[in-house]
């Protein structure tokens, strides 16, 4: 909410180039913080370190993660306006499809990588998203800033953020905001804990002969020849890829309110299932 006011005042190249340094930070803070914290406890082993009460890997992984959390905030509202402005009006939903069919294939070939990475060692797969998100740099010569609107807050950033609040706080806004808030609360469970789910309690050793098989060893396994769960959760974004435009052909002809409570019934049946 206070970055994309801030976006509207500075620009969408300046908003997307900050995330990407912010995120970039974040990135490399996650990936070394057990270096990091070893550093902060004058070299000591970390098991010694958690012993003495000196280990502060958690604390360091965590700013990490706030500084990934806050590149975010900024990228998201910067990235969503800039399509807004540049897509043409006609073209909007071949346009937001196109976006999201991109989201996706990051989506599936992501953890693939990841997989493979964090066998080899965790570092890497930091190291790799930083790399991904340092791509954003090159798309920055790639388009022309839009010209700001009349209509664009001209108001310091403190102005915009009490404005910004005030929006929150209009009764339709807040209690729709509050029960899509819910909604992610439920979906990220998908990322959140299903993965754990996944090493505690499924046996995928047959999937993984089966991709093994055709594949070879480039298919990273896991305690006892389980395949990752990186390589299962993928899955989603695959079929999304290949569904998205075929529902919402499918789904066309209705309201977006009805919709989107088609989609969160769907989906509640699903997380409740997978449990």
């Amino acid at each position: 909410i206070l970055s994309g006011g801030m976006t509207d005042r500075y620009g969408y190249k300046a908003s997307l180039c900050a995330a990407t340094i912010a995120k970039i930070i974040g990135y490399i803070i996650m990936g070394y913080s057990v270096a990091i914290a070893t550093m902060l406890a004058d070299g000591m082993p970390l098991a010694e370190a958690r012993a003495a009460g000196k280990d502060h890997s958690y604390e360091v992984f965590l700013f990490g993660a706030m500084w990934l959390a806050f590149g975010t905030a900024i990228f998201k509202p910067g990235l969503g306006g800039l399509l807004v402005r540049c897509i043409p009006k006609k073209s909007a939903a071949l346009g937001w499809g196109m976006f999201f069919q991109m989201v996706n294939i990051g989506a599936f070939f992501g953890p693939l990588l990841a997989g493979s990475l964090r066998v080899m060692k965790w570092e890497y797969v930091f190291v790799a998203c930083s790399v991904g998100i340092s791509l954003n740099f090159i798309a920055l010569f790639l388009f022309k800033e839009p010209e700001r609107s009349e209509s664009a807050p001209k108001d310091g950033p403190l102005t915009l953020a009490v404005a910004a609040f005030r929006g929150l706080l209009e009764p339709r806004l807040f209690f729709f905001t509050l029960s899509f808030a819910g909604f992610w609360a439920m979906a990220y469970q998908f990322f959140d804990l299903l993965p754990n789910y996944i090493d505690d309690w499924v046996d995928s050793r047959g999937l993984a002969d089966f991709l093994v098989g055709i594949f070879g060893k480039v298919v990273p396994l896991v305690e006892g020849g389980n395949l990752t769960q990186e390589w299962m959760l993928n899955f989603n974004a695959l079929l999304i890829s290949f569904f998205a435009f075929l529902v919402g052909y499918a789904m066309g002809k209705l309201r977006s309110l009805a919709v989107i409570i088609i989609g969160v019934v769907v989906s509640l049946v699903a997380i409740y299932a997978l449990g």
